[in-house]
């Protein structure tokens, strides 16, 4: 019965207490939790009560992480997350998570952090973008797919250049169609950073996006193709593929 009345109480928003009373400092849009591995939450509250404190993962609730007797002027709680915990849905990682706290008082009063991300695997530290095209190649050539897949952008990109085009890098999408694109084995004939020839009345370079003309040749059928990819560095300084396209 009380799991049931916490999925409910998840489900429902309501802004009765202001904003203002309770605030969630971490986890950010900017943070990335791994499973197995411990983390705290951290918020500031001036309201007199306890709280029950849940994961949520799209529209997916994982239930509570506390005993939902953490007074809400405390400020922090340490979780550990489990394996399995986003994977065990068959995906490698997401960027819709949100740690939600809601009042034992007033169940329907919820508290939301910002949406972040939470993978199975921690990425590789690449903070030279040319080394993080090679090594990109490298993992899809040794099936490492998960690897290959961290590297991408977990982020929307929405932009709009100075001719009023509008450029749209979405999100790394599902894991098995990305497999299924790159499952050929290529060599990399030749990098060059297009940066420089694009830097004119481009919303790329205004949001710090480098592009690269990539020439590659398919080992097994001795064919060529040219794909531009598009990549940013994140909060740590690791090189991100924010897109992959046939066109520049």
């Amino acid at each position: 019965m009380k799991r049931v009345i916490f999925i409910f109480i998840l489900m429902v928003i309501t802004h009765s207490a202001s904003a203002k009373d309770f605030i969630f400092y971490t986890p950010n849009k900017n943070t990335t939790w791994i499973e197995g591995h411990s983390y705290t939450i951290k918020w500031h509250s001036t309201i007199k009560d306890k709280i029950c404190l849940g994961i949520l993962i799209g529209g997916k609730d994982k239930g509570f992480i506390n005993n939902c007797n953490t007074p809400a002027t405390k400020g922090s709680f340490t979780v550990k997350i489990p394996s399995g915990f986003v994977s065990g849905f068959g995906i490698p990682s997401s960027n819709l998570c949100r740690v939600a706290a809601c009042l034992v008082s007033k169940p329907i009063e919820c508290f939301y952090s910002n949406y972040f991300t939470i993978s199975a695997f921690k990425p590789p530290r690449i903070d030279n973008c040319t080394k993080a095209i090679k090594d990109f190649f490298g993992f899809l050539n040794h099936k490492q797919f998960k690897k290959a897949y961290s590297m991408l952008s977990f982020a929307d990109y929405v932009m709009t250049d100075c001719n009023g085009e509008k450029i749209h890098f979405p999100a790394a999408g599902d894991f098995e169609a990305f497999k299924n694109r790159f499952s050929k084995t290529v060599e990399i004939e030749k990098i060059e950073d297009m940066t420089d020839k694009y830097t004119i009345c481009s919303a790329l370079s205004t949001a710090g996006i480098k592009t690269f003309k990539i020439r590659l040749i398919y080992t097994d059928f001795q064919t060529t193709q040219t794909l531009y990819l598009y990549l940013s560095k994140d909060i740590n300084n690791n090189c991100r593929i924010v897109n992959i396209s046939s066109n520049p």
